[in-house]
């Protein structure tokens, strides 16, 4: 058996286990707690916390709509640092934005409640949105203008005909997900919330699990709830962006460059320098308020501090590995192609799952032995490593799938060809042919991870 053939076995082998043991079980073990429902035993809190959180979730996801839009008009180009900047506040771990909304309440006596929650939802999340806007404004064909101008159509009817529609496709996708992060926020609305008033979804799933008793059947029901309120938008969203991939590619028509002028440069500047600052903000605050209110550093950065940072780096470094070569067995070989429709569907499942979500599942699925050492909440190792390589799937999707499909050009299967006619072995074609490729998405993958 040529290494190949075991490659491709391991690899959907690899498939086979994590959408039935990490996808299928854990979804069906929480959906079959609520049987329940059917015979009337509803749990009296669902419809009170469901509107709390729909409230919560659609607040914050206009707020960060609101924002994008007001930056990216505001700041008309974008640069690759200037991407790399708003993915790095995106990326700001939530207890940083707890601890900069709590240290801006203090100094200016807010309440706790929903307008901190919102206003951290939005401090986070609107780089998400303006990202998606940058990525439209790109890649906005230009014939299409010049082609609508040429035929005497207006300002008004190119924007609501041509570029309205375009731009609604692309930013709705990543409004959808930022309206799915708010409602499976989890440590923002506990924190910030200020008790039962901003009871969510989430938070009542970690009550019921952990809150004094172990109440399975209302957890599920809530669980349940999440994942239909994330999952509708998504669904709706990712089937226009589908209708609108498809006549764009009937189309054949491609971005073209646009002119980069000293007005650009000095614009793309400008909107760096924002970026930065709002970056460097929570740092700059949280540093201010220690040294105001005189601790002493070696309180901070004592023994505790640095376990607790070993810790996290220990295990942010081996889920990302993890959840790396989880992605790499499902996405990183063009003879995948065939089952794209499926793995596309449950590699993006995990997307509308929470993290409090999908443990009840691995609880309820692996409750029996000889699975018990699966329980999410018993502090096993090896099961956060499991939870976060499925959480990051998507990441995978999103990254690792546009290189798997340009391999499958012309070109790239010519450079694989030659390569191996030359005499080079498989690593030495993948690592001259396929590396180049494959390097960005795997960093960006590895970045956010």
């Amino acid at each position: 058996m040529t290494f190949r053939r075991i490659f491709k076995t391991i690899r959907y082998f690899g498939i086979f286990v994590l959408i039935i043991g990490f996808l299928i079980l854990p979804l069906f073990a929480i959906f079959s707690r609520t049987g329940g429902v059917l015979h009337g035993s509803l749990s009296p809190i669902l419809v009170p916390v469901l509107l709390v959180t729909l409230k919560q979730a659609s607040f914050s996801c206009f707020a960060s709509l609101a924002l994008a839009g007001l930056f990216c008009s505001a700041v008309r180009n974008s640069t690759p640092l200037l991407n790399r900047l708003l993915l790095g506040i995106f990326s700001l771990p939530s207890m940083v934005l707890v601890g900069l909304f709590m240290v801006l309440a203090k100094r200016f006596n807010l309440e706790f409640g929903f307008s901190l929650v919102v206003g951290a939802h939005a401090y986070l999340n609107t780089p998400w949105i303006a990202l998606a806007v940058f990525e439209a404004r790109k890649n906005f064909p230009s014939e299409w203008e010049l082609s609508g101008r040429s035929l005497g159509a207006s300002r008004g009817q190119i924007f609501f005909k041509l570029k309205l529609p375009w731009y609604a496709s692309r930013v709705g996708v990543a409004t959808a997900q930022v309206f799915a992060f708010c409602v499976m926020s989890f440590t923002i609305v506990l924190l910030l919330g200020g008790g039962p008033p901003m009871s969510t979804l989430e938070t009542e799933i970690f009550a019921q699990i952990r809150g004094g008793g172990l109440n399975v059947s209302e957890a599920a029901q809530f669980a349940v709830t999440e994942l239909l309120l994330v999952a509708l938008p998504l669904v709706i969203v990712s089937r226009l962006r589908m209708k609108g991939s498809q006549a764009i590619a009937e189309t054949n028509i491609r971005a073209s460059a646009l002119p980069v002028n000293l007005n650009h440069r000095i614009d793309a500047s400008v909107g760096t320098l924002v970026v930065l600052l709002w970056l460097a903000a929570p740092l700059m605050v949280l540093g201010a308020g220690v040294f105001s209110d005189g601790i002493p550093t070696g309180e901070i950065f004592g023994l505790e501090f640095v376990r607790a940072l070993g810790t996290s780096f220990l295990i942010a470094t081996l889920s990302s590995v993890c959840a790396l070569i989880f992605a790499l067995l499902i996405f990183a070989s063009p003879g995948g192609v065939r089952f794209r429709e499926v793995v596309k569907l449950f590699s993006i499942l995990p997307l509308g799952m929470g993290a409090l979500t999908l443990s009840l599942g691995f609880l309820l699925a692996y409750s029996l032995a000889p699975f018990t050492f699966l329980d999410p909440f018993s502090g096993n190792f090896t099961v956060i490593l499991f939870l976060h390589a499925v959480l990051l799937l998507p990441l995978g999707y999103r990254f690792l799938v546009p290189v798997v499909s340009e391999g499958e050009s012309i070109g790239r299967r010519n450079a694989r060809f030659a390569a191996r006619s030359l005499g080079g072995g498989f690593f030495t074609a993948f690592r001259r042919v396929e590396w180049p490729y494959y390097r960005k998405g795997v960093s960006d993958f590895l970045r956010l991870a």
